[in-house]
Formats: structure tokens, sequence, C-alpha cells
């Protein structure tokens, strides 16, 4: 039977390995969108124009 120190380490072991293994995957989600936007930028610059009946933001005046 492992003495409480070999438990722990055992534990920590385990706890490191499946934080490796969610960073592998938050890096694998985190191509998977970057490559999506990448193919969503405009190739043309012509193709990126401003869209047409927009009314611009409201500013509340400022207070005195």
């Amino acid at each position: 039977m492992p003495n409480p120190s070999q438990r722990i380490a055992a534990a920590s072991k385990d706890s490191i390995n499946s934080m490796r293994r969610i960073a592998v995957a938050q890096k694998k989600v985190a191509d998977v969108l970057l490559d999506g936007l990448r193919r969503d930028e405009p190739v043309d610059p012509e193709a990126e124009r401003p869209l047409k009946n927009v009314t611009p933001a409201k500013t509340n005046p400022p207070r005195r």
C-alpha cells in the first residue's frame, strides 16, 4: 500500500497530465478558430465596403 506522500505524488502527476491534455485541446480549438477567421478575411481590399444606412452611435453630451 503506498504511503500518503506517494499517493500525493501520483495524484499530482495525474493532475499535471490532465492539465497537459486540456492545454493541448485548447490549442487545437484556438487553431481551428484562428483558421476560420483567416478564411473569413477578404482577399480583395475592395471587398470590404462600409455598410449603407447605418446610423452612427449616439453620444451623450458631456456633463457640466
